[in-house]
């Protein structure tokens, strides 16, 4: 198949501006040629479907095939029929989620990439996208070098970046449960800039880290980082982690008898914990808010978060433009 030749490289500013323009049937345009309309447009999807990210990455699934179903009944994508083609990525391997990438791009021929729920396995799914030029949505990796210090002219976020998670969250912390904080953290590109992100957002209300433990993805036991974070004394320990391991920090927790619970809970991800809400649970023996009152306040200032965010780290700014390679777009 030819290659479109156009006068400019087309920059990640301009691909998103003219998707805004044209909605989202169109901005796949420039990405898939178009064909007999008897040949589907083909996603693949690579997450995790075993391990400890297992549900989020199956909430995605479910996200995408409702997509798909919608996006068929109303005639599929340039009157293509939409298919969905799906690889478990694990939930912390990055060689097999580089694997599978490639096996979709290669092997099943698909059109355009999704994942990582992992945010280092989007970044490594991210070299491999771009070395193939393919455009790469990532819905759920949430460190901020994904759209940031890593980015890339053909890959695009749809979650939030961790800085933002952590500028929603810090002001009710603080004043609701202290100012001295212990974090138990998983240990990988998601964890460190969120961690990074916490410290720096809760330091403006003069919140302070006490000390902190970077757990491996996968960790079943938190004992020994519990008896850590108690003895540093800290007012709240702060869990990082997700899926699992959230839910066996949590179980272990309430052993060592951090009986006053909250979940500081930001936008939609995953339904483990507290309904369709992403949580980050804050341990405290201290009296504190009703948790209701802890989730509307955080939510309130999410959205503050993200507009502040947009103004103040504007990747179009900070990070140079991505642009495709002179002369023209991808093949398929």
């Amino acid at each position: 198949m030819s290659n479109i030749s156009f006068m400019n490289p087309i920059g990640r500013r301009k691909l998103l501006q003219a998707g805004l323009v044209v909605g989202a049937a169109q901005v796949a345009s420039p990405f898939v040629l178009r064909a007999r309309a008897a040949d589907s447009v083909k996603i693949g999807l690579d997450n995790p479907l075993t391990g400890t990210y297992a549900a989020p990455g199956k909430n995605e699934l479910i996200g995408c095939q409702l997509a798909v179903e919608q996006i068929n009944a109303k005639g599929g994508i340039l009157g293509r029929n939409v298919e969905l083609v799906v690889e478990d990525s694990t939930s912390g391997d990055a060689g097999t989620a580089v694997q599978k990438a490639r096996k979709l791009i290669d092997g099943d021929k698909v059109d355009f990439l999704l994942g990582n729920v992992n945010s280092a396995l989007a970044l490594a799914m991210a070299q491999v996208s771009n070395e193939k030029k393919i455009l790469h949505i990532v819905p759920g990796g949430h460190t901020d070098a994904v759209t940031g210090s890593s980015c890339h002219w053909n890959v695009f976020r749809v979650c939030n970046t961790t800085q933002m998670e952590a500028a929603a969250v810090a002001s009710a912390l603080v004043k609701d449960y202290g100012k001295k904080f212990y974090y138990i953290t998983p240990d990988y590109a998601f964890g460190h800039t969120l961690e990074a992100g916490m410290i720096k957002a809760c330091a403006a209300f003069g919140g302070t880290r006490v000390g902190g433990d970077l757990a491996p993805l996968g960790t079943t036991d938190f004992s020994s980082y519990l008896i850590k974070a108690q003895a540093a004394n800290p007012d709240v320990i702060v869990f990082l982690t997700q899926g699992d391991d959230m839910i066996n920090a949590l179980k272990q927790a309430v052993q060592f008898g951090l009986y006053v619970f909250s979940c500081c809970a930001i936008l939609s991800q995953s339904d483990q914990l507290l309904g369709t809400l992403e949580t980050y649970s804050c341990l405290s023996r201290r009296p504190a808010v009703s948790q209701t009152s802890l989730i509307q306040r955080a939510s309130q200032l999410a959205a503050l978060a993200m507009q502040r965010h947009d103004r103040e780290h504007d990747p179009w700014i900070t990070v140079p433009e991505r642009r495709a390679p002179e002369g023209h777009l991808p093949e398929n």
